[in-house]
């Protein structure tokens, strides 16, 4: 297999940047793709083609310093001796390595001196098998690959410090880098070395590469029941710990706070993928003892975060006490460390992910809705710049939330979408105040950078956004005159949701034009009344045969359920009244002859807008919205009930309030104004935290606080 062809491109260079326009070669990024390519390299010293393995560290500067790393299996087939199986006996589990840069060039003041990188699990091996064993019962802190890693290293560093006259304190002169296995393996000697006794500590910058810690946590559980587990679970288990280390348990707890205490300064670097059930007990154990500090008494999350029961268990039938040398505490307790997370489409567990550009481990649903979000805050700081006099001058607030992005406006005058105050005081030329016009919305380019050609963006990437803002004020009177628009379904015709469709439809044809570019390199964002600014515009783009991704946050539809919800209304009562709705809905359809027209412009309307998926973000206890959950959530119980019946299709696809103002319409061929829930499939994303239920901010929170939970809804194929 031909190793060296996976390479990522763009590293085959030094350490050293060739030019001012190099990106940063001191950023979190390339020590990443540093870390991980060396690790891979020892990967393929142990495979059937290790000569293939010099290429990973190589292109960075970096050469073989003595002999790698091996210990004897101690598998069970080894220490019987064994032979089932055509393996080493003394497999190569990592190598420590030198940067030694081109003669007459400079070392980079971030560049390590060594590197000691840890290979993981390879299937042909019984001894990594066994040592996963080991891990899962955590014993393997007396395992003999983990002591042997620990003394060689400790010879190294004392070695190299003695050679250089320093204190043992020097923290970037080498680097611990490990993959699953080696991870756990490089974690314990950074722990080790952290903790030594007698000795002054070595804080090594860890690079832990989906280390491995299986939790039985609630995130293990179905996707339905997380949500209650972790709330019943975790301040359980907070409140037991917290009372056993503050009474039959306190020795163990002063021990465990000393050892917090000396590693603290130690802070590695974790890198794990949401859906990696291997390394999900790191996960659940940093964002668990986050929300616990922050929501709990302080001083209880404090000692229960340090505080492991399976620990506080085993410590009560041992004799004396737990150091940090011993080990015997769960590798995840740790005071201090960064953690990474992507949900990109690689491998959860593989190695590969790793080495590749920010870009792309960030083409996740959290990072678009932050940037959407993002985007839609700034067209609202533009709007007060435009009220302070700021807008497009060097104290405007608004730039620096699309600008960190990457985006920019290419031209104030143009990309800013604005238009006249619609609302009956101005159409009237009443002119109370002075407002006439206000900024709805922008256009926003993405500004192409010079790392491009080194790190293509992630093919998912918009090249522009156009972002729609919600109701500035109660008093805004151009808001809230649309606000009473969206009420009776008459926005289509208003003269902001007319400009909006209109500079979004020339939008799409010039990136067509010039760019050849899809229905993906616009992004559509909006909040609240921006949000159906947005949906409008959507539906208007997705009857032409253009699907743009679309973000709508808080999307405002009125719904009877909140009044259903104030008198009581049993559940079952509710399903029987949409029932009734949906079949005399249905009948009308099909069988009154004047809805035979509005029923076919449906059915084609939804035919056509089938393919488009927008991401609709509600909470679940805002009322504004709660139109777009009853809509969804009682047209899956339809289907569920009925089938793929014509009952069910026909109460999808109609509303009784369309059809009574279709009846009374004196243009029956006239495209109707259906009302804007009316969606053949969307994305339902759903929240109930704490705090602003109808506000943009928490759009930005990451998806752990937000316990967001979602559900796909597709239009039955062939309807």
């Amino acid at each position: 297999m031909a190793w060296a062809s996976q390479l990522p491109p763009g590293y085959s260079i030094e350490w050293e940047p060739t030019s001012s326009e190099d990106r940063e070669e001191d950023s979190d990024e390339h020590r990443r793709c540093v870390a991980a390519c060396i690790v891979n390299g020892i990967y393929i010293m142990e495979s059937d083609e290790p000569s293939l393995a010099p290429a990973w560290w190589e292109s960075f500067g970096f050469r073989l310093l003595g002999a790698p790393l091996t210990f004897k299996c101690e598998c069970v087939l080894c220490l019987t001796k064994t032979k089932l199986f055509a393996h080493r006996p003394c497999p190569i589990y990592g190598a420590i390595l030198e940067h030694s840069p081109p003669p007459g060039s400079r070392r980079h003041p971030s560049a390590p001196r060594y590197v000691v990188a840890f290979r993981g699990t390879l299937p042909r091996h019984p001894g990594d098998m066994h040592l996963n064993l080991r891990i899962l019962a955590n014993k393997q802190h007396a395992c003999g690959r983990f002591r042997d890693a620990r003394d060689k290293v400790a010879m190294f560093l004392d070695s190299i410090a003695a050679a250089a006259a320093a204190p043992n304190g020097r923290s970037g002169a080498v680097w611990l880098a490990g993959h699953s296995l080696g991870a756990s393996i490089a974690l314990d000697v950074g722990r080790t070395m952290m903790a030594r006794k007698n000795k002054q500590g070595w804080n090594l910058p860890a690079f832990l590469f989906n280390p491995p810690q299986v939790s039985l946590a609630p995130s293990m559980l179905p996707h339905t029941l997380r949500r209650v587990a972790k709330g019943v679970i975790y301040p359980t288990s907070y409140a037991a710990k917290a009372a056993l280390g503050t009474t039959v348990l306190r020795t163990h707890e002063r021990d465990m706070d000393t050892l917090f205490d000396t590693l603290a300064p130690w802070v590695p670097e974790l890198y794990v993928h949401e859906r990696d059930v291997i390394c999900q007990g790191f996960i659940d154990y940093f964002e668990q003892r986050h929300k616990m500090l922050n929501r709990w008494l302080r001083p209880v999350a404090e000692v229960a975060m340090k505080l492991s029961l399976r620990d506080m268990i085993i410590s009560l039938s041992t004799s004396g006490t737990e150091t940090g040398e011993d080990q015997r505490v769960r590798p995840h307790l740790l005071p201090s460390a960064r953690l990474w997370k992507n949900s990109s489409y690689h491998d959860a567990h593989g190695l590969e992910q790793w080495w590749r550009p920010d870009s792309e481990l960030r083409d996740s649903n959290e990072h678009r809705r932050c940037i959407a979000a993002c985007m839609v805050r700034g067209t609202y700081v533009m709007e007060s710049d435009r009220a302070k006099r700021t807008h497009g001058t060097s104290r405007a607030l608004a730039p620096a939330w699309w600008q960190s992005f990457g985006f920019r406006l290419r031209d104030v005058r143009e990309d800013v979408l604005d238009c006249e105050c619609d609302c009956l005081f101005c159409r009237n030329r009443f002119k109370f105040g002075s407002q006439h016009w206000s900024i709805y919305g922008a256009i926003l380019e993405r500004v192409p950078t010079a790392q491009d050609w080194r790190h293509p963006p992630s093919p998912a990437a918009p090249r522009f956004i156009v972002a729609f803002r919600g109701t500035m004020r109660p008093w805004h009177r151009g808001d809230t005159f649309l606000n009473l628009e969206l009420l009776v379904n008459r926005q289509h015709a208003c003269r902001r949701f007319c400009h909006a469709r209109r500079k979004v439809g020339e939008l799409v044809a010039s990136v067509a034009y010039y760019y050849g570019g899809g229905g993906g390199a616009v992004w559509l964002a909006g909040h609240s009344l921006g949000a159906s600014v947005a949906l409008d515009v959507g539906r208007d783009m997705a009857t032409k045969g253009c699907y743009l991704p679309t973000f709508l946050f808080n999307p405002p539809q009125v719904s009877m359920a909140p009044l259903l919800n104030m008198l009581r209304v049993p559940e079952v009562a509710k399903r029987f009244m949409y029932r009734v709705g949906c079949k005399v809905k249905a009948k009308l359809g099909a069988r009154t002859t004047k809805m035979v027209t509005l029923e076919r412009k449906m059915e084609e309307q939804f035919e056509q807008m089938a393919p488009w998926v927008p991401e609709l973000y509600v909470h679940e206890r805002d009322l504004i919205c709660r139109g777009f959950i009853d809509y969804f959530e009682q047209r899956q119980n339809m289907l569920e009930y009925y089938g793929s019946s014509q009952v069910a299709l026909l109460g999808t696809r109609l509303s009784l309030r369309d059809m009574l103002l279709f009846l009374h319409a004196e243009d029956k061929e006239e495209k109707p104004a259906v009302q804007p829930h009316l969606l053949p499939s969307a994305r339902l994303w759903k929240t109930s935290i704490q705090g602003h239920k109808h506000g943009l901010n928490q759009w930005m929170e990451p998806d752990w606080m937000l316990n967001l939970n979602y559900r796909l809804y597709s239009y039955p194929a062939g309807a």
